[in-house]
């Protein structure tokens, strides 16, 4: 069973790992994805310089055939573009499909699983309670055999003395009548002890009848096995049609309908172990009534003998006194030890009911955290066909915009052609339209795909968490199996004898309430999380609004800004390039990494500080977009480094 778990475990764990996989195919799509908008931008920004090309057209019919031209390559750009996105999309229907499947047969197996170590356990339990059960009777058998074997010593010795005593006595007197009353005397204990040996035989024909039902509880223990190792080998099989993934729904009725029969069979054994037990007890009590018999034999017999003896000395009276309180105390020895061994059989039914009631509880509380776990995957699943629908919406409205890019090749053709000037004016405004019309589509259609993608973080978010909830209910199951193993691992009592205390019964609030401080916990350790990660996003936006302020310095430095004279000051703040104090200063930070990077992170500073005034000059003396990026990453570097410590 250990192999099989482990294998479990194992193949688990490539699930995991394909999951990973999957997971950062996901992510380099969304990377593409993000790529393909941003190209999508692009497309709306030759959209536009198109539509200011259109306006040119009105006083310059010339450029006509440039136009179409960039038309051509604006569809065709847009085309390849919806290929690349339709093919994406489908990459990705994929490979959510395959990750939705896998997950399925992942809850399913673990389900399984979890039935089958509960079975298991409540097999091992109940092997565990016949075997104590056997070593019972066996050590019960073995003091009744001590305590025959102590009696026909005491019974035989009693017998030579008195024969010896009759011979002796005969010798003696040597009379008729004091013979005969002799050999009736010793006829009437030849009588006795043929009793003694009869009762001797029929107690052992009721010890070889336990023993004949010890084989069938042990054969029973083997059928139990032997369902064990089914279930187990049904498992296997369970497990490699789920990686096969011919799975159906009647397969799973019909683990269903073999778990209840296993279950009714539990019963059936139950019930038959709780009649082995009565018979048990009854055998016990018969054992008592006999023993009392006997006792009350023994008591005629000694009354017989003292009836016999009466002529004999005060002394044999005395012994036959002792012999009489010790047979009394040996009595009173077997009752209590009869009594207790009912109170330990009570004792131990009561404990198995707690334990039962305790498990039943359990998987109770464990079938409400998977029907909740089941809930929140099928609203998953809703929002994932929710995003499909929209991306299917998204190719549409791309494929409409494609019809009417041809249109508008359609009429720039007709154009083109040859119509009268007020045509062309009346043709020229409608192309107006529809290209604005068009921008408005694609603006719409860019800011649908910015929600499609934070619908999708969501989605990878709650996924996240779904696993988070399926690691901590792992965690607490393995948690409750533990609470369950030092439940049926009982103590020993001074006697020797299996008997489980009753003081295991706290032990689950206990648990409760260490839950419950680690969830606190481990929710406190979430807030942090949050506040640390709204942090970081608000750094970010800041860096992002740097990176903006930089990229519209550089699209001014680039689309033409007058070159500075040669008398022109070098202390005009136009032409600084955001190197003022407010920008450039790097702010004094508390670094905790180690005294030397501290020490060398202020020597960069100082150093910034004093080449500041060079480093202006070097900037207006050079080109300004690759010192504006180097700077632009050394200060994304030092931000980072501030950040990870």
């Amino acid at each position: 069973m250990l192999v099989k778990l482990k294998l479990f475990k194992d193949k688990n764990d490539t699930l995991a790992k394909q999951l990973n996989a999957l997971r950062e195919s996901h992510a380099e799509l969304e990377h593409t994805v993000q790529r393909k908008s941003d190209e999508v931008g692009q497309l709306e920004r030759q959209c536009c310089s198109l539509q200011e090309d259109l306006q040119k057209s009105l006083t310059q019919s010339e450029h006509a055939e440039s136009l179409a031209l960039s038309l051509d390559q604006a569809t065709a750009r847009a085309r390849e573009a919806e290929a690349e996105c339709s093919n994406l999309r489908d990459k990705m229907g994929e490979l959510l499909d395959r990750n939705d499947r896998l997950e399925i047969e992942s809850q399913h197996l673990k389900s399984e699983l979890a039935s089958l170590k509960e079975q298991a356990d409540m097999l091992a339990s109940d092997n565990e309670a016949f075997q104590n059960l056997v070593e019972n009777l066996k050590r019960a058998r073995q003091n009744l055999e001590q305590e025959l074997k102590a009696q026909h010593e005491q019974h035989t010795k009693a017998i030579k003395d008195l024969e010896n005593r009759y011979q002796k006595q005969l010798e003696e007197e040597k009379s008729s009548d004091a013979t005969a009353s002799l050999k009736r005397d010793f006829a009437q204990m030849q009588e006795k002890y043929n009793q003694i040996l009869y009762r001797h035989r029929d107690l052992e024909e009721e010890f070889h009848v336990v023993v004949e039902e010890k084989k069938k509880l042990e054969a029973k223990c083997a059928q139990l096995v032997e369902d064990c190792s089914a279930a187990n080998q049904a498992l296997a099989l369970m497990e490699k049609q789920g990686s096969a993934g011919h799975k159906t729904f009647q397969e799973l009725d019909l683990l269903r309908q073999e778990h209840q029969q296993l279950q009714e069979r539990f019963h059936q054994l139950k019930s038959s172990q709780l009649k082995a037990e009565e018979r048990l007890v009854q055998s016990a009590s018969q054992e008592s009534l006999s023993m009392k018999a006997k006792l009350e034999e023994a008591n005629r017999t000694i009354e017989e003998l003292r009836a016999a003896k009466e002529q004999a000395t005060s002394e044999e009276v005395r012994r036959l006194q002792q012999h009489l309180n010790e047979l009394n105390q040996r009595h009173a020895a077997l009752v209590e030890q009869s009594q207790a061994k009912e109170g330990r059989w009570s004792q131990e039914r009561k404990q198995l009911k707690h334990i039962e009631e305790h498990l039943k509880q359990a998987a109770r509380e464990l079938n409400g955290e998977l029907e909740e776990l089941r809930a929140q995957h099928e609203e998953a699943l809703k929002s994932k066909l929710d995003l499909r629908t929209q991306m299917e919406q998204a190719q549409k409205d791309n494929r409409a915009l494609t019809q009417q890019v041809q249109n508008w090749r359609s009429y720039i053709r007709d154009f083109e052609s040859g119509k009268s000037e007020q045509g062309r004016d009346v043709e020229v405004e409608r192309l107006r339209m529809e290209l604005e019309q068009t921008a408005t589509q694609l603006h719409q259609l860019g800011l649908r795909n910015e929600e499609m993608s934070v619908d999708l973080s969501k989605v990878l978010e709650e996924k996240n968490g779904l696993k988070q909830l399926l690691a901590h209910t792992q965690d607490v199951l393995r948690h409750r199996e533990a609470q369950l193993l030092r439940l049926q691992s009982p103590p020993l009592s001074r006697d020797g004898v299996h008997v489980i205390e009753m003081e295991g019964s706290p032990q689950p609030t206990d648990d409760a309430a260490a839950l419950q401080h680690r969830m606190r916990e481990l929710e406190h350790e979430r807030r942090e999380l949050e506040q640390r990660v709204q942090e970081l996003s608000e750094n970010l936006s800041t860096e992002r609004q740097r990176r903006h302020l930089l990229e519209g310095e550089l699209g001014e430095i680039e689309w033409g800004v007058p070159a500075l004279p040669s008398g022109h000051s070098l202390d005009n703040e136009s032409h600084r390039l955001l190197l003022h104090d407010d920008v450039i200063k790097i702010p004094a930070t508390d670094y905790s990494i180690t005294r030397q990077f501290m020490s060398h992170a202020s020597k960069l500073r100082r150093w910034l500080q004093g080449r500041q005034r060079n480093c202006r000059l070097a900037i207006r003396r050079r080109k300004y977009g690759q010192i504006t990026l180097g700077l632009y990453l050394v200060l994304i570097h030092i931000i980072l480094l501030a950040y990870l410590v």
